[in-house]
């Protein structure tokens, strides 16, 4: 699984790619026409193709990820609480740890 997220960087996008653990790989500033990949200097990347997908979908500045190997949207279901408030919740969090998913959008799991 090849996890990506997107977010707006000024006027441009910001692609980031996770590794399995959810720990940043790489990130790219681009736009429609231009990537800083190593291969943003051709006609088409793989994250201007990505973009086209990732603005469909609607995932802009959200907890969203994408797949680009399934091209499926995955909710990211890791919430992180304050130590504080960790207790007060307990009852509100599954025992597993994860949170139940959109049910549009499949779950995705953090490794610990």
């Amino acid at each position: 699984m090849t996890l990506y997220n997107l977010k707006t960087d000024g006027d441009q996008y910001r692609i980031t790619k996770f590794t399995n653990d959810l720990d940043v790989e790489s990130s790219y500033l681009l736009s429609f026409s231009e990537c800083e990949c190593p291969a943003g200097s051709r006609p088409s990347c793989r994250h201007r193709n990505m973009l086209k997908d990732m603005l469909a979908y609607g995932i802009t500045n959200t907890d969203m990820f994408y797949d680009y190997e399934t091209r499926i949207v995955l909710q990211s279901t890791v919430e992180e609480y304050p130590e504080v408030e960790a207790e007060a919740l307990a009852d509100e969090v599954e025992p597993c740890g994860f949170a139940l998913p959109h049910p549009s959008i499949g779950p995705i799991k953090r490794r610990i």
